[in-house]
């Protein structure tokens, strides 16, 4: 198992930029935890991440995203969800999150369908970084 391509830059970047970031995932505390320690990210996020079946109610309902929001003290209007699946998409529209489907497993037409309002391929994709530009 390796990153998506240009993670790493991706995560540089907001870290240069001082933007928060946080893993929101459905995925078992056990096998979320094997993925971060296998890509490098787990001293990153492994403390401070929020696990879906932990929460009131897991994803689709907008509650693991809500949580994440209340950890980073950041409000929604200026967040970003990256998501591959989708009870995901619909768990970050429905916290009212920005939401940029990954084209991991799923296509770009079932991710915009699901309600992400972009579609990427991994982090290196210029629709990403266009869409940043766009925001500075």
């Amino acid at each position: 198992m390796k990153p998506l391509p240009g993670l790493q830059d991706f995560i540089s970047w907001c870290d240069e930029n001082s933007i928060p970031t946080i893993v929101v995932t459905n995925a078992p505390r056990t096998d979320a935890e094997y993925t971060l320690r296998t890509i490098g990210q787990f001293e990153r996020y492994g403390a401070n991440m929020v696990i879906g079946q932990e929460c009131s109610n897991p994803k689709p309902h907008p509650a693991p995203y809500l949580e994440g929001l209340l950890r980073i003290g950041a409000e929604r209007r200026h967040c970003v969800a990256f998501e591959d699946s989708i009870n995901g998409c619909k768990s970050s529209v429905g916290a009212g999150l920005f939401t940029i489907g990954i084209e991991t497993g799923l296509n770009e037409n079932e991710l915009i369908q699901a309600g992400a309002n972009l579609s990427i391929r991994n982090y290196k994709d210029p629709k990403l970084w266009k869409m940043i530009k766009n925001l500075n």
